[in-house]
């Protein structure tokens, strides 16, 4: 709608102190009677005047009151078409910020793949670090922990193979000294 629809729909009238009238716009034409009557409240009210409610805005400057008046089916018609003009801009930018949103974050989570693919391809008794280097600020710390846990992981498998040999060595020297002692009784 264009503003001079509106200016067309809008009715003012402007009344002296003793309630003549100064100044009447045409559109009063749509009031019954050719006028607005005079409201005698100031502020915003809702009236019906036989062919609908308007709103209507009464107000009094110097020496004058000044009335307007808009139909509440214009408003509505007015508020509706705000709302679609507010409303489809956003409707339709929705799939683009999905669309940029998907591609930010699969971004920023590349070297986590990477560092999840190069974990996956490794060596079951491969200790070494994962790469911390273009890795999120929020992630790092995590990765960071990962290493040092594969860092304790390693400390205890080579204690248990030390262990091993250890025990082994152990048992093989009285095993050896029963075996001899086999053969000279052989």
């Amino acid at each position: 709608m264009c503003s001079s629809d509106l200016e067309d729909d809008l009715i003012v009238i402007v009344r002296d102190a003793g309630g003549q009238v100064v100044y009447a716009s045409k559109s009063n034409r749509h009031i019954p009677g050719g006028l607005l009557p005079a409201v005698g409240e100031l502020g915003f009210h809702i009236k019906d005047f036989g062919t609908g409610q308007y709103r209507v805005f009464s107000a009094q400057s110097n020496g004058l009151n000044i009335e307007v008046a808009l139909s509440m089916d214009m408003i509505s018609e007015v508020e509706s078409g705000v709302a679609l003009a507010t409303l489809l801009p956003m409707v339709l930018l929705l799939p683009v910020l999905a669309l940029v949103i998907g591609i930010v974050i699969r971004r920023h989570l590349a070297p986590l793949d990477a560092a999840a693919a190069a974990l996956a391809q490794r060596p079951a008794a491969s200790f070494e670090d994962l790469p911390v280097e273009n890795l999120p600020a929020e992630v790092r710390p995590l990765v960071e922990e990962i290493n040092r846990l594969m860092q304790r992981v390693e400390t205890t498998v080579e204690r248990e193979k030390q262990f091993v040999t250890d025990a082994a060595h152990a048992l093989r020297t009285p095993l050896t000294a029963l075996q001899l002692q086999v053969d000279v009784l052989d």
